[in-house]
Parts: C-alpha cells; structure tokens; sequence
C-alpha cells in the first residue's frame, strides 16, 4: 500500500503522461511489495502530484528550476528488501524520465523510500499491519 506523492515544476508532464505515470508507480510499488492482488488493495495506493510553479523551484539556491522531480514512497516496514527497493528506485525513475521526455545521462529524478513502521501507520483509526494487505477481508469493495 504505498503512499506516493510525487513533486515536480508545472509543464513537466502532460495530463496524459501523469495518469499514464501515477498508474504505473501504483502498479510497481504494489507488485514490488508483493501485496494482494485486489482491487481493494490496489484502491489503497494514493498518489499524490503536487505540482509547483518554476518560480518557486530552486536550483542552487536560484529560482526558476525546471524538471527536477522528487517521489516520495512511504510503505510499511518490511515490504521491501534492499534488492526489491534498487528495483523499485529503478523502475519509478525510468517511468518518471519516459513521461517527462528526459533523455539525459544524469536525469534529475530523486527517489525516496521511507519505511513506515506498522504501529506508525493508521487506516480507517486502528494500526495497519503488512499482512493486512497480503490478506485482505474477502469481498472489502476498492475506496
């Protein structure tokens, strides 16, 4: 169930790229995490596009920044070994490059991975466990 919010300077992505990327880190954080393949499960990934005017991004201290993008993925401990967050820095970097239409050697795409403890994690007023997600209640209809 990752949370995903992804940040970038406004004219990064089409309307259309974005939806096509949203729903392609969506698929990787969940198959990566090895949860249920459900469509409840699949409904409690969120991703977040917080969209900034150039203006306000900063490079080197200099206003006016383009194309630098930051994703954020928080999932609950234990989720992702090491092996499976390389891959997953991997993939999201290379979906993010291919809808912004970034060719570079260096891409100024950054990854973070957060690993949320299980009792830091609320859903619906109660602590979520990973095995929550890899057993979901039979029949829970998507959020």
């Amino acid at each position: 169930m990752p949370l995903i919010k992804m940040h970038f300077p406004k004219g990064t992505f089409t309307p259309e790229a974005l939806d096509t990327l949203a729903a392609q880190v969506s698929k990787d954080g969940g198959d990566l995490e090895k949860l249920a393949d459900d469509p409840f499960v699949r409904s409690t990934t969120w991703v977040y596009a917080l969209e900034y005017d150039p203006a306000k991004v900063y490079h080197g201290g200099k206003p006016g920044g383009t194309k630098v993008i930051t994703v954020e993925l928080s999932a609950l401990q234990g989720g992702f070994d090491a092996a499976t967050k390389a891959e997953l820095i991997k993939r999201v970097t290379d979906a993010v490059a291919k809808a912004a239409g970034l060719t570079d050697y260096i891409l100024p795409i950054y990854v973070l991975l957060h690993d949320v403890p299980p009792q830091s994690w609320g859903f619906s007023g109660k602590p979520l466990s990973f095995e929550q997600l890899q057993n979901p209640p039979a029949g829970a209809k998507p959020l």
